[in-house]
């Protein structure tokens, strides 16, 4: 069993960050201390308590920082979106940003930071049954977000939850396929004009457009990441053509992709 966390990192350096993202979903829980995160054109201000939400597909930055600075940050697979163990509900905070969404919490309390100090001891050891541990642990996490802030997860009495959630899984396991709006209404027998309502309600994205933020994001990683031909990627994320990709990439992200690849290539 493969675990869905990434990575674990506590901190306590007071550092700003220029805007970066990662190909993981992350959450952030501030033990102590005040920051300032813009996530997309968005600000936050984070104190003791803030636990903070930010999708894999969102660029994000922190621009201020106090004295003190003391958090915890998870990063999580995107392929937990995918997972049949876990309850897409519960994790649907991860992705989806219906209006009125708080991407922010205040959850100070011993429970929550007990249950980030057992993930870390965990994710740091080779004990027996260390990725079960840790699925648990992260089930703990989102369950015990859930109690405290149960309208976050209201969407799921939505109609046509479960059809939104297995058209996003769709898109993440053959996101290079060609998909129209019409071929999808089709294919789950819903009107066309439904399905774009119902998935920005629940999503706060339009069917189209969660689409493309999960192609630059796929996009980003490979230019990154890889030695990957810009004209591969462009076939591998599903876009028409080269033109089509580059001006979508420059819109979206200010830069053209082999500037942002020069820029960010580890």
């Amino acid at each position: 069993m493969e675990s869905s966390i990434q990575s674990i990192k506590y901190s306590d350096i007071a550092e700003k960050t220029a805007t970066h993202r990662h190909d993981t979903h992350q959450i952030l829980y501030v033990l102590s201390g005040n920051a300032r995160i813009t996530v997309g054109n968005e600000n936050y201000d984070l104190e003791s308590g803030s636990l903070i939400f930010i999708s894999r597909t969102e660029s994000h930055s922190v621009n201020y920082v106090g004295e003190k600075y003391e958090r915890y940050e998870i990063r999580i697979s995107p392929e937990i979106i995918n997972s049949s163990l876990k309850d897409q509900c519960l994790y649907s905070v991860l992705i989806n940003r219906p209006v009125g969404f708080s991407r922010v919490i205040k959850l100070k309390s011993p429970a929550m930071i007990d249950i980030f100090e057992k993930i870390n001891r965990e994710f740091n050891d080779s004990a027996p049954y260390r990725e079960e541990v840790l699925s648990m642990l992260l089930d703990l996490l989102f369950i015990t977000v859930y109690r405290s802030y149960p309208e976050m997860f209201s969407v799921k009495s939505i109609p046509y939850f479960e059809t939104v959630n297995q058209i996003q899984r769709q898109f993440e396991n053959d996101i290079g396929k060609a998909y129209t709006l019409t071929g999808l209404a089709a294919e789950y027998h819903i009107s066309k004009y439904y399905l774009s309502h119902i998935f920005k309600t629940i999503t706060g994205y339009s069917v189209m457009g969660y689409l493309k933020a999960l192609r630059i994001a796929k996009a980003k990683n490979l230019l990154a990441k890889t030695d990957t031909m810009v004209c591969e990627i462009v076939q591998i994320c599903g876009f028409s053509d080269s033109s089509n990709f580059s001006r979508t990439f420059r819109k979206l992200n200010g830069i053209s992709p082999s500037d942002f690849r020069t820029k960010y290539k580890q």
